[in-house]
């Protein structure tokens, strides 16, 4: 399943930052959210950016990493 094999890759990346800190990120999380919130080409596509990253949020609280 696509969402699995993403949520591992969310995991590794995360892995990757040592000494974590509540101030830290996960460069693909960065990455992906800096990709649709430039999407927006006009206000009609606010709804659909703030679903896309509302799933990242959930995947993200499912997985126990806040960032």
């Amino acid at each position: 399943m696509e969402l699995d094999e993403f949520a591992q890759l969310v995991e590794e990346d995360a892995a990757s930052v040592l000494s974590r800190q509540e101030t830290d990120s996960i460069p693909v999380v960065d990455d992906i959210r800096y990709h649709i919130s430039n999407s927006l080409g006009c206000y009609g596509h606010i709804d659909d950016a703030s679903r896309k990253l509302a799933v990242l949020d959930a995947l993200l609280a499912r997985l126990g990493l806040e960032c």
